[in-house]
């Protein structure tokens, strides 16, 4: 028909052809290997998707699906029924064990302060305590 154009046309705009002929190539080349590493290992991904804690009020309120831990099981040698079992358990205490945990344990301060503004911080931005601090357990019942 008049006025159009051929599919194999080159766009006069650098702009577009650069879009056309580079970037739309290369966005289906990544696609592509990504869909071909992740499609291998499918069944693994599945399953420790379950082992997301955000999603254990799920797995509570509907069940563990049927299927799903298979790999997992497999690469670990057990059966996949008795995991799911565990789990299924491990979930439901999930939130009471991590309550606890944040009540009972937390930093004891230090027993003293550097001694100079000279001497080096032994702390880091990762979290490390300097040698002076300790680690304590904090009971509940001693508040």
């Amino acid at each position: 028909m008049p006025g159009e154009q051929a599919k194999d046309a080159r766009p006069p705009d650098p702009i577009t052809r650069f879009r056309v002929e580079v970037h739309h190539s290369v966005i289906d080349q990544i696609t592509s290997s990504l869909e071909g590493r992740f499609t291998v290992n499918r069944a693994i991904i599945l399953d420790t998707s379950c082992l997301d804690p955000r999603r254990f009020k799920e797995l509570n309120d509907g069940g563990i699906p049927l299927g799903s831990l298979d790999k997992v099981a497999e690469l670990a040698g057990i059966d996949a029924t008795s995991l799911r079992s565990e789990f299924s358990v491990f979930a439901r205490r999930y939130e009471s064990l991590c309550n606890t945990l944040r009540e009972e344990f937390s930093i004891v301060p230090c027993e003293s302060e550097r001694e100079s503004e000279d001497e080096p911080d032994t702390t880091t931005d990762v979290g490390i305590l300097p040698d002076h601090c300790r680690w304590g357990t904090i009971s509940s019942r001693n508040r």
